[in-house]
């Protein structure tokens, strides 16, 4: 099994896998209480540390599993920088993207979003939260993964 460390501070990540075949990113959860996140991969696939080419538009899959009913679920994606900053989804409705509102408790679900990396981001290390909110607007799952804009 590899094993994989990873450290949130928001100036500098490092990842360490000694299995390098390892698609899943490492990522941290965030205070999730109506569920969890089980893996997220990206595609492209990062090449080295770089998770988000600019000009690009990178494909989020997120595998997770729901232990609350949610009539909607929407995410939202934030970046932290110094301070956190939000990355605007296309579409941030999950019930559009993998996920069936209203969830089930214990039902597994592949939710598949696009970030688009622009140009005009700096290039940077950052820690990536996805957070997904119910129709009250609260965190029912979040997960931080180490990202960088390159």
């Amino acid at each position: 099994m590899p094993t994989t460390s990873l450290s949130l501070a928001p100036s500098s990540y490092s990842i360490k896998t000694q299995d390098e075949d390892q698609d899943s990113l490492p990522m941290k959860d965030c205070g999730s209480v109506g569920g969890k996140v089980t893996s997220i991969t990206l595609d492209p696939p990062p090449k080295g540390a770089c998770t988000f080419p600019k000009g690009t538009n990178v494909t989020a899959i997120v595998d997770l599993v729901t232990n609350e009913v949610a009539n909607q679920m929407n995410v939202v994606c934030k970046g932290q920088v110094v301070v956190w900053v939000p990355f605007k989804l296309p579409d941030p409705n999950a019930c559009d993207q993998g996920v069936t509102c209203p969830t089930a408790v214990g039902k597994e679900y592949t939710f598949k979003t696009v970030i688009p990396i622009l140009k005009e981001y700096p290039s940077l290390r950052l820690v990536v939260q996805l957070e997904f909110q119910d129709e009250k607007g609260a965190d029912v799952i979040c997960v931080q993964f180490p990202g960088e804009i390159c």
